[in-house]
Parts: structure tokens; sequence; C-alpha cells
């Protein structure tokens, strides 16, 4: 199985889709120019010749401004040394995110991520679709994470995988030194489940609570070096 990431791994048609996606997103949110600035001529006016340069020149433009980041999805067949559930990393494109937003972004799209409609039918993601992200802030290297409760109302086995994720997604963030995140749901710090017990409510919580997918993420980044 290929694991598209940011590594130098094999990028599958994850990517490729998520582009095509921002870069819908992105167009519908320009709006309309006043009329004292040029207009736009729409593509269906254009001579063929010229749509097809001007769908070219826009799609280039959009690969320069995107920012690569990596989000960890679960795949739960039989993962190397035998165990059951792995974090699979997968490139996904943000176009120009202020910095002060990044790991809200980050985690937003994480979120929202159906690993079937992006051609990674054999992943799956545990973080509940309803999830909203209340706050996102960096300081000192920790996370402070504020959820809705959707997260809260899941079973404790994919409470843990859905946290491992996020841990792990936002500790990857390129341009961020995040070491660690501190959750709370609804504005109240909560105790989260990692790979062995529970971590107190308040306490970051980093890769090193989830030791087995640490090593699995690791051996990744190791061999793609």
């Amino acid at each position: 199985m290929s694991t598209p990431d940011r590594y130098g791994r094999r990028r599958g048609r994850s990517v490729a889709a998520l582009v095509a996606v921002g870069s819908v997103l992105a167009a519908a949110a320009c709006g309309i120019p006043a009329d004292e600035e040029p207009r736009s001529i729409p593509v269906e006016a254009l001579p063929a010749n010229l749509s097809e340069q001007q769908a070219t020149t826009t799609t280039v433009l959009d690969e320069a401004s995107a920012q690569r980041e990596t989000i960890y999805l679960v795949h739960t067949g039989t993962a190397p040394g035998g165990a059951g559930e792995s974090l699979e990393p997968v490139s996904i494109s943000l176009r120009n995110p202020e910095p002060d937003q990044l790991p809200r972004l980050v985690i937003e799209r994480l979120i929202a991520t159906k690993p079937d409609q992006i051609g990674l039918p054999g992943l799956t993601n545990p973080v509940p679709a309803d999830t909203k992200v209340l706050d996102a802030r960096v300081s000192d290297g920790v996370l402070d994470l504020d959820l809705s409760a959707s997260l809260a109302n899941i079973e404790s086995a994919l409470q843990r995988l859905a946290l491992a994720q996020i841990v792990f997604t936002a500790t990857d963030i390129t341009s961020l030194p995040i070491s660690s995140v501190r959750f709370r749901i609804d504005g109240q710090p909560v105790a989260v489940p990692v790979e062995v017990g529970t971590a107190p409510a308040g306490q970051p919580v980093s890769r090193n609570d989830y030791p087995r997918f640490k090593a699995q993420v690791d051996s990744l980044q190791e061999a793609s070096r």
C-alpha cells in the first residue's frame, strides 16, 4: 500500500484531488471585483486556445502558492510488527494560510477529511466529522486546543485513536514548533486516553504518550530519508 506524505514517499491521488478542491474553493471566495477594477472575462467567453492557456496558468499558480502539511488518518489492518492499527500520513495543501491560523486550519482539515472521498478507502478517520475547533493557540511549544463535545461522546478506543491523530497532525506542522497538545472540551481541561492509561486534565500530550504509533511513524520517516 502506498503512503502519500511529504517525507518523500510516493503521493497518491489524494494530493491532486485536494489541490483541485482547494483551487475551486479559493476561486469561489474571490468575489466580484468593483466596477473601477479591471473585470475578469468569463472562461466561456474566451476563444478555445486562450481558455486552455488560462486553465494551465491557474493550475501552476495554485501549486506555487499552496503550503503543504500532513494529517494522519488510521489504517485498521495489520500494521508492520503485527499491530492492528497504524497512523498513515497524508499530504494536504493549504493556500496562503495565516501563520496564527495554521493550527486551526490543519486540524479542521483533518476533521473534515473523508478517506473514501480522496481515493483512500482503505483508511478511516475516527475524529467525529461534527467536531468543531473552538480555539487553537500555540505557546511555548504547546498547542492549546479547544474542541466541541463531539470528540468526548465517542467510545474510548475510537477516542484514543482520534486523539493520537490530532497529536501527530499538530506536531507535524512544518512552520510551528509544536511538541504537544493540551486538550479542552467546551473550554474545560479534560483528561484524555493515551496508549497506556489516561493523561490528567490540563497535562499536555505528546507523541511520546503514544509510543507504538511514534515508533511506527519514526520508522516511516527514517525510511524516507
